[in-house]
């Protein structure tokens, strides 16, 4: 198992991206659709697992902000790409909630602050990144059927954001238009949980992810290290964004949370759009994984249930 994780310059170049900081990857080969209780998986798996979710520890004392990305991938079924794309997701579902598992218990004795400093987000893309696009046996086949787990580390923001979410909270109260306040408030409530569970505090940028597919070339052509690069590059975090915008006065602060809703609302009603005018395989991901997240109460998505362009103020 490699815990070594290198950016390529030409890519870093092409995302317009900020690579650099610590961390480390894995990939975990025959993994099995179901499994989230960790008592569950097959011993290697849970070895492998713990292995990454005890190398995260080093990473969240040192006062370093961890973004953790699960990219879970499928063999080809002949019941269709939406099978596999379902089943790539249950996987990097199971992992996701494996790893926290496993990290909790090892963190159990660290505060709320350090706890905050970790971020998880996971992803299934189907069959569009296989080892073997024409597998000839069993052992090509669970080649296929595998997670990758890759970290990013980097310095972290004020220890304690949790006073940013209060004021956002406050800001908000009896605060117009309607639907972004509404948003806002129930984001910004979601982060004032204390974990576990970790509530998933990730979105997706839909420009960003066409400038980085112009710039990088054919996905299918990424190595790993490329296609973990790109997958950072359309995806950001709620928190540090929220936590940015929270030192200038209430009044900018309230403009720059209703600037942000209204960029999460935008980039969502985009994929979903291109998803519904046949779109290519990756956009359909991406929309099939928002639906999802939207319908799960520990991922701030869930505020977005409903959302709709043409009465976003509502």
């Amino acid at each position: 198992m490699s815990f070594r994780f290198i950016f390529t310059s030409a890519l870093c170049s092409s995302l317009l991206q900020i690579c650099e900081g610590g961390g480390n990857s894995t990939t975990i080969a025959d993994y099995p659709r179901y499994g989230t209780e960790v008592s569950s998986l097959p011993p290697f798996i849970q070895t492998e697992l713990g292995a990454f979710a005890a190398s995260l520890v080093p990473l969240v004392l040192a006062g370093q902000r961890v973004d953790v990305m699960i990219i879970g991938h499928a063999d080809f079924d002949a019941q269709g790409r939406d099978f596999e794309i379902g089943v790539s997701r249950e996987r990097a579902d199971s992992a996701e909630g494996a790893v926290e598992a496993i990290f909790a218990r090892l963190t159990s004795t660290l505060s709320p602050e350090q706890k905050n400093l970790i971020h998880f987000a996971a992803i299934g893309v189907g069959t569009q990144r296989p080892v073997f696009p024409s597998p000839l046996n069993e052992d090509q086949r669970k080649a296929n059927r595998r997670v990758e787990l890759v970290t990013t580390a980097s310095p972290a923001p004020p220890p304690d954001p949790r006073a940013d979410f209060d004021k956002c909270v406050r800001v908000l109260a009896n605060a117009a238009p309607a639907g972004p306040v509404r948003r806002m408030t129930c984001v910004c409530n979601k982060l004032l949980q204390q974990p576990p569970p970790f509530v998933k505090d990730y979105a997706y940028d839909f420009r960003a992810a066409l400038l980085a597919r112009a710039g990088a070339g054919d996905m299918k052509d990424f190595t790993r290290e490329q296609m973990s690069a790109f997958y950072r590059s359309f995806m950001f975090f709620l928190r540090p964004q929220i936590a940015r915008s929270a030192s200038g006065s209430d009044a900018d602060f309230r403009n720059a949370l209703i600037a942000i809703d209204d960029n999460i609302g935008r980039n969502l009603n985009d994929f979903l759009t291109q998803a519904d005018q046949g779109a290519g395989p990756f956009e359909r991901t991406v929309s099939i994984d928002i639906v999802k997240r939207m319908q799960d109460p520990n991922h701030t998505y869930s505020c977005y249930a409903g959302y709709s362009r043409r009465e976003p103020n509502r």
